[in-house]
């Protein structure tokens, strides 16, 4: 007999947690994401403690391939952002356009 009552539920709500960026986007949706990282990203982003969905590849010329699972592809713009042009979307298109369209209005405020 399964556990009952909020403690029960626990392990459930923690797994599907598990499945988004931030940890806080519950979402039964799934989208791959891969991300180019270059320069002083690579090293950092290999450091990260990351899920075990989440694997890397070597590219010639130095720069590594993230490709992870995720719930939500704009759970994980923020984050995107903060590596600067050390980090290109290669997919999903959104999470792209996304990044695209907020690096561009924050270069016109320079």
């Amino acid at each position: 007999m399964p556990p009952s009552g909020v403690l029960g539920f626990l392990p459930v709500v923690m797994a599907e947690a598990a499945k988004s960026w931030s940890g806080i986007v519950l979402s039964n949706d799934s989208f791959e994401v891969v991300i180019r990282f270059v320069g002083d990203a690579v090293r950092t982003a290999q450091e990260l403690p990351w899920r075990s969905s989440v694997t890397f590849k070597r590219e010639r010329g130095g720069a590594i391939v993230m490709t992870g699972t995720f719930s939500q592809w704009w759970d994980l713009t923020p984050w995107v952002l903060g590596w600067g042009p050390d980090a290109e979307v290669l997919s999903p298109p959104e999470l792209r356009a996304e990044t695209a369209s907020r690096l561009k209005a924050a270069a016109e405020l320079y």
